[in-house]
């Protein structure tokens, strides 16, 4: 929701009772702590509205490969070594 644009300035009182929160937020220097939060509400709000998470096969398969190429290679050296074995 936006504010209006006359509003130049909005005062808020919170309690926070996360402790990441509380950490973040105590580790901000209290000259700049309105400052600070103000962008992580802008970017936490861009996160929110933009981010996706991506299911598609492609997606799916392009990240799986490396390990299923791995494990084609150790089942394909494992049958040969098997096979070199039973032929001694």
């Amino acid at each position: 929701m936006n504010a209006p644009s006359s509003t130049q300035e909005m005062k808020l009182k919170i309690s926070l009772s996360d402790p990441r929160a509380i950490e973040i937020v105590d580790n901000i220097p209290a000259d700049k702590r309105a400052e600070v939060i103000e962008k992580y509400i802008i970017l936490g709000e861009m996160v929110a509205s933009h981010a996706s998470i991506t299911t598609r096969k492609e997606a799916i398969e392009d990240f799986f490969e490396p390990f299923l190429m791995l494990a084609f290679i150790r089942l394909s050296v494992g049958f040969w070594y098997g096979s070199a074995i039973l032929s001694l």
